[in-house]
């Protein structure tokens, strides 16, 4: 099952509950005992810095005690559900997300082959190669055997893609997905520039939804977190890709030389992390399994 985690609008979510309490981003802690404490350590060490975030312009947040306001913002995305009224010490809080990238170079269509020729599974693809493709094959001891791909764009962020090890088991939740994905940049980065690479992948085509609910109790102790989703849209193909995701919460107040090219041919599940040069961790990130393999068509809004 496909897996995401946009950690941006949890933040920008987080920044501006702060601005509206009165308290600093950092001061945000985990529970002090119960089931959420683990997943909320987790999501601490994920988070993008209050110096990173405002490097991330396609996170829009807002913190509002009015539900009037929050649903006339909804209303214009053409978005819901809309808000309950709040209570009075309560406060409603959305961050948007919406980033579209595009290859260098358009990729050509294509088709991956899983399993048996006659009897396998069949899936769109795209096949990003030549030398201004813009695709890096990236190796190191923690990738356990599989190159991860770095394609560059238009707009200066790279694409990274990392196919899990068949023995690997898939993410157990959303967090460790994100986990996975931060690992996969941190590693790649250190391991340097790699190599000229060919890149042939699945088109992919999915939308998530998922209650955050190891977010309740999250407190910076003047406000605390009561109830979080997230709503995520990603599409992936020759052109490029998209992602669009929805936070919404309810909280409340306290008081040169040629190379030789290594092909990279995606057949499994994988990670998939876009980079930001000076942000630590991926603005977006997933994990894509078979099920969400299909051609998205185009890459306008949904």
């Amino acid at each position: 099952m496909t897996k995401t985690l946009h950690l941006p609008g949890i933040g920008a979510c987080l920044l501006d509950i702060g601005r509206l309490t009165g308290d600093r981003y950092h001061a945000w802690m985990t529970t002090p005992d119960g089931s959420h404490r683990d997943a909320q350590q987790r999501l601490l060490a994920l988070l993008p810095t209050q110096e990173e975030l405002p490097r991330i312009p396609e996170t829009t947040p807002h913190v509002s005690s009015s539900h009037n306001e929050l649903n006339s913002i909804l209303a214009r995305r053409g978005l819901g559900p809309p808000f309950a009224p709040l209570a009075r010490n309560q406060f409603g809080f959305l961050s948007f997300f919406d980033l579209t990238f595009r290859w260098i170079e358009r990729g050509e269509k294509t088709e991956i082959k899983i399993g048996a020729a006659e009897s396998g599974r069949r899936y769109d693809g795209f096949r990003l190669s030549g030398p201004g493709c813009g695709v890096r094959a990236i190796r190191d001891e923690a990738f356990m055997g599989n190159a991860a791909a770095r394609i560059a764009t238009e707009s200066d962020d790279h694409v990274w893609i990392w196919p899990k090890p068949s023995f690997m088991p898939p993410p157990a939740d959303d967090l460790e997905a994100a986990e996975t994905a931060a690992r996969v940049l941190r590693f790649g980065r250190q391991a340097g520039d790699g190599k000229p690479g060919d890149l042939t992948a699945p088109c992919v085509s999915f939308e998530t939804h998922a209650n955050l609910d190891w977010l309740r109790g999250f407190s910076n102790l003047k406000a605390e977190i009561q109830a979080a989703t997230q709503q995520s849209r990603f599409s992936l193909n020759e052109f490029g890709g998209r992602a669009a995701v929805e936070t919404c919460g309810v909280g409340r107040s306290l008081g040169g030389r040629s190379v030789p090219r290594e092909n990279i041919e995606i057949a499994e599940p994988f990670f998939l992390a876009v980079e930001r040069p000076g942000i630590a961790r991926p603005i977006f990130s997933a994990y894509v399994d078979f099920e969400d393999w299909k051609n998205p068509g185009h890459l306008a809004a949904p």
